[in-house]
């Protein structure tokens, strides 16, 4: 694939995996956000008509650590901004 290739030119601290889909590939690494570092998964997969896989629309990323912690006091954001549930997350 040439995610492959273009993940490892632009991110070389993500190490690419076998999905658990044919044709799907999960990067794990480290990026650095402005109060801490966060370990994220990122799952591809190449594009199939017949699928209806999310990881074949689109990236499904994943904050592995920290544990993302809901905030219900948060006054100007959802209680876990940018986070959408749609499949059970394995």
């Amino acid at each position: 694939m040439a995610q492959i290739k273009t993940m490892a030119l632009r991110w070389p601290n993500f190490k690419p995996e076998l999905g658990r889909y044919p044709q799907t590939v999960v990067w794990c690494g480290q990026l650095a956000g402005l109060e801490r570092a966060f370990t994220l998964s990122i799952e591809y997969g190449s594009p199939l008509a017949v699928s209806s896989l999310l990881c074949r629309k689109m990236p499904v990323v994943r904050v592995l650590f920290p544990r993302l912690v809901l905030n219900f006091a948060a006054e100007e954001e959802a209680p876990l901004p940018h986070v959408y549930f749609e499949d059970p997350d394995y």
